[in-house]
């Protein structure tokens, strides 16, 4: 069995403006194949959705042990960090890695009311925002905290079988965050008031799950506030952490989200529960698939952030597939964490 790897560290902290980006390498005891995966800045601006100018200087290795998962996980954070970089020089107009693999929200809860023609002044959320903490720059994929930890996260609910994951995460005591659509917790609040209520982390997956890289600056805040706006009339609290559906973001994105003190988070394990959908979606295949996805990239990493849905139309293999998982990572010394 080979050596768990350990993550390569996606911070901000790397970043020093000014100079020319040179090169992507990821270690070639970490790459596919044992080479060395090298993207020079032509590479790069083409994969990250770069725009050539201004680039500044970074590095990206995964310097890891044995075989790492999720090379998808490995280029966001390459991504990130390149789009971190040419913010921070100032001099680049940058637009973000393209999509990761999460599916389509799936039906929003029908609520009346548009999209507000202006976000609301930061002035008005300064009170409630002052309570998190000053967020890093740029996205970040890993679990926080020492040791092995590991941080099971649900998207866009709450939904048809939220109030099921909560009943499993209470009965083993697992600790857990969810990014709510505002749509959602509109038509449901009780399950929000329920998470709110035991201590689970509450994050903002925007108003209506759009594709934030297609809005212009005022439509991505209005959907940062009027979700956080929701969260706020149901819970008296704000987000502190912030995830971008289809994990696609650009610099607006980030300014908008550090502003608002909204750490970014995105995951370095996706089951593919988002998948399983339709008839069957609760069948044998389905949860043992997720369970699978979850163990085999989840249990190579020494913090995996795991990507679950709690869609507003359920989930119900996520559901039954959600105690195996648990029961995995407690068995293999992982501790659970909050983002």
């Amino acid at each position: 069995m080979s050596p768990v790897a350990r993550d390569p560290p996606p911070t901000a902290s790397r970043v020093r403006p000014g100079t020319v980006v040179r090169s992507c390498t990821v270690a070639a005891s970490a790459a596919p194949g044992g080479s060395p995966w090298h993207w020079r800045p032509r590479t790069l601006v083409r994969t990250c959705g770069l725009r050539d100018a201004g680039i500044s200087n970074w590095t990206c290795a995964a310097n890891g042990r044995g075989d790492v998962p999720m090379w998808r996980s490995i280029t966001a954070a390459c991504c990130g960090l390149a789009l971190a970089a040419a913010v921070l020089s100032g001099t680049a107009a940058a637009a973000g890695p393209g999509p990761l693999p999460e599916g389509p929200a799936g039906p929003l809860a029908t609520m009346p009311g548009g999209s507000l023609a202006q976000p609301p002044p930061l002035a008005g959320l300064s009170a409630a925002t002052a309570r998190c903490p000053a967020p890093p720059y740029g996205p970040r994929h890993y679990a926080p905290g020492t040791g092995k930890t590991v941080a099971l996260t649900f998207d866009d609910g709450p939904g048809k079988t939220t109030a099921a994951v909560l009943s499993i995460l209470a009965k083993y005591k697992v600790p857990a965050t969810f990014f709510n659509i505002g749509a959602n917790m509109a038509g449901r609040p009780t399950p929000v008031r329920t998470e709110a209520k035991d201590r689970y982390v509450l994050g903002n997956h925007t108003w209506d799950h759009p594709d934030m890289t297609r809005l212009s600056a005022a439509r991505q805040a209005t959907e940062m506030d009027r979700a956080n706006a929701e969260q706020r009339t149901l819970t008296g609290t704000v987000a502190c952490v912030f995830r971008p559906p289809y994990g696609t973001y650009n610099a607006t994105t980030l300014r908008l989200a550090q502003q608002r003190r909204m750490s970014v988070w995105l995951w370095s394990v996706d089951t593919e529960d988002w998948k399983a959908h339709g008839p069957g979606s609760d069948s044998a295949y389905w949860v043992q698939r997720i369970i699978r996805l979850a163990e085999t990239e989840g249990g190579r990493l020494h913090h995996p952030v795991v990507l679950m849905h709690n869609q507003a139309a359920g989930n119900p293999a996520t559901v039954k597939a959600l105690p195996v998982i648990i029961k995995y990572f407690r068995s293999h010394g992982y501790r659970f964490v909050t983002l």
